[in-house]
């Protein structure tokens, strides 16, 4: 036993196996994410771009790593992870090296959209969740969830960035960020496939409380779509709103620290939440909080209430991979798991790639982050409800599956 939780008879234990995922798991997205808040700025300088164009650049990595997620739903249990991860961490650390060199926004733009995306997206993401989820049975695969997408590293990135900023500029940062991946390598060469297939896997007898292609598929896009997009968003443009205040970018950058490290609990509170009241109604709760949170940045505030926003939208944000891992495996069942995950991830990205994109046009437009707000508090109320709409099918599916909430 590892916490409670069934280490199986062959292979590696889980809890190894959740250590590796999660530590994969960071440091293909938590770095590509958890920097780009802090080099917004020195990006726009160096290549002369306005909020619309630099924000932008993330949307672009955000697409491929949406297509990769698809793709790798239709190939987990045909194909290795392990080469397919080791290959993400090359791709990233090869794109992170080669933005030392870039001079135009086009190659900016080029290799975030093929080299860092397609890394992320191989070597995090789905890849993480999947190896964990097929380990873990059904009544806490939440919890363990919870581990593997806790967001360490999105707490430590914006701070040690800002150091590298200042001592080593934009290339310092790259060249960190490119090392770190090339050390990933050798922890990868441990990854094993899932353990021995449980009863639920073995008769292909698990829940499909909806077919993937159905109107309550169609549902939960618009629900994980508009939460995750809103979350990316917010990372996006924290720091140029938050200085647009009147605070300093030190604050600013602070702030994305500790939505990273209130993220940690989030993950291990949210993935717990969905094991004993679902992950449908935890999905709800999470759209509700960041949308009373959401309101304190409508309007210049005190920086102890920034500090209260980056708390709340910390643990929201930390908690939702594991929310949304728990709905899908329970909604669809575990042999359904990876392909519900990648299509989600395809279906789900023209919120991600245009939540930030249009927030940015607006801001261009407007002269301030006032419009794009509310707009996203009121988008995160209607998929509070539409979330709420799935917790009775997942009853259902969870009792058809034999497990329990």
């Amino acid at each position: 036993m590892a916490n409670g939780i069934p280490i199986r008879a062959e292979g590696m234990g889980l809890t190894r196996i959740v250590m590796i995922a999660g530590l994969a798991q960071n440091v293909a997205t938590g770095l590509l994410f958890g920097s780009f808040g802090t080099i917004l700025f020195a990006i726009e300088d160096r290549f002369q771009a306005d909020r619309g164009q630099s924000t932008l650049t993330m949307s672009l990595a955000v697409v491929t790593i949406s297509l990769v997620a698809a793709w790798l739903g239709t190939r987990i249990g045909r194909q290795p992870l392990k080469p397919l991860m080791m290959a993400g961490s090359v791709l990233s650390a090869l794109g992170f090296l080669l933005l030392i060199f870039a001079t135009s926004l086009w190659q900016l733009w080029a290799i975030y959209l093929l080299l860092l995306g397609p890394g992320a997206g191989l070597a995090g993401v789905l890849a993480a969740n999947a190896l964990v989820s097929g380990w873990c049975p059904p009544e806490t695969r939440g919890r363990a969830l919870g581990w593997v997408n806790a967001p360490i590293l999105v707490t430590a990135t914006p701070l040690i960035c800002e150091v590298m900023l200042k001592h080593g500029g934009l290339d310092g940062v790259f060249a960190m960020l490119a090392v770190t991946h090339v050390a990933m390598l050798p922890l990868l060469l441990m990854v094993q496939e899932a353990a021995p297939e449980t009863s639920e896997n073995a008769t292909g007898a698990g829940p499909r409380a909806t077919s993937l292609l159905g109107w309550g598929f169609a549902g939960l896009v618009f629900v994980i779509g508009t939460i995750s997009g809103g979350g990316l968003l917010k990372v996006s443009h924290l720091i140029p709103l938050v200085t647009g205040q009147g605070h300093s970018f030190g604050q600013a950058n602070l702030l994305m620290s500790i939505s990273g490290l209130t993220g940690i609990v989030g993950s291990l509170l949210f993935g717990a939440l969905s094991d004993r009241m679902g992950g449908a109604r935890a999905l709800a709760l999470n759209a509700v909080l960041q949308a009373l949170s959401w309101v304190i940045l409508l309007s210049p505030v005190s920086y102890g209430l920034l500090v209260i926003d980056a708390i709340v939208v910390g643990l929201c944000g930390g908690g939702l991979q594991a929310t949304i891992g728990a709905l899908l495996g329970r909604l669809y069942g575990q042999q359904n798991f990876a392909r519900a995950y990648g299509l989600m991830s395809l279906l789900t990205l023209p919120f991600l790639f245009g939540l930030p994109w249009i927030a940015g046009m607006l801001y261009v437009r407007t002269g301030g982050y006032h419009l794009p707000i509310s707009l996203q508090i009121g988008a995160f109320l209607l998929a509070a409800l539409g979330a709420a709409f799935f917790a009775r099918p997942e009853m259902r599916a969870t009792f058809r599956s034999g497990s329990s909430i």
